[in-house]
């Protein structure tokens, strides 16, 4: 079994359940990166084989106080959007639940972002870039015309699918 260093301290976390749906229905294959928020994490799902990015949150989640709550805020939001349409500029949202107080978001898994993009192939041409920066901006003008406010917009969480 492949586990990353982040996922050995995740499982060694104190358990308020004898039960862990992150464990028991996923396998994490990579640590895709940690930030304010929370950590991502690539991960096999074992009943479908498919792959997906599950956002694990870092602080413990009370319910209620969930209309102060920024994360349930982004989780309203992905459902609402994916409910909508799917959008070819928006990460797709699949589900989450709340386990040991903590919010997991199961969202679409994209191959590459901009920061390791920008490693990996130095300097991108001018007309990349304005792709890019085109379909970015289609992906904030559908988010705004939903009155949803994107509030870390950066490299990392620029997300190119293919």
């Amino acid at each position: 079994e492949f586990t990353t260093s982040s996922h050995k301290e995740h499982r060694g976390r104190t358990r308020h359940s004898a039960f862990s749906r992150f464990e028991h229905d996923y396998d994490v294959l990579e640590n895709l990166g940690t930030g304010d928020h929370g950590t991502v994490y690539k991960c096999q799902n074992k009943l479908d084989g498919l792959i997906y990015a599950i956002k694990c949150t870092n602080s413990k989640l009370k319910i209620e106080n969930s209309q102060n709550n920024h994360v349930l805020h982004e989780a309203h939001a992905l459902a609402a959007l994916s409910a909508l349409d799917e959008n070819p500029y928006i990460v797709r949202y699949y589900n989450a639940w709340i386990e040991d107080e903590k919010l997991y978001l199961v969202m679409e898994h994209c191959q590459n972002n901009i920061r390791t993009i920008r490693r990996e192939k130095g300097r991108l041409s001018e007309s990349i870039i304005r792709r890019i920066m085109r379909d970015i901006c289609m992906g904030l003008k559908h988010l705004h015309s939903q009155r949803i406010v994107h509030l870390a917009i950066k490299p990392g969480n620029i997300v190119i699918y293919q």
